[in-house]
């Protein structure tokens, strides 16, 4: 996962993977924006996977 820091308190990175969600938040990061919308890649994680929800890894979506 390539993080970009744009300030102190925001970064953007091209497509996250469940499997980022756990490093993210043990960075500290609270919070995470998805702009791509659910269905843009055949077999792309969607919003309400649970895995990005929770920030713990999974391949269950």
């Amino acid at each position: 996962m390539k993080l970009v820091s744009v300030s102190d308190t925001f970064a953007v990175s091209p497509q996250l993977e469940p499997s980022d969600m756990r490093g993210l938040a043990d960075a500290g990061f609270g919070t995470v924006i998805c702009n791509r919308p659910d269905g843009e890649e055949p077999c792309g994680p969607t919003a309400g996977c649970p895995a990005v929800r929770r920030r713990q890894p999974s391949r269950e979506c």
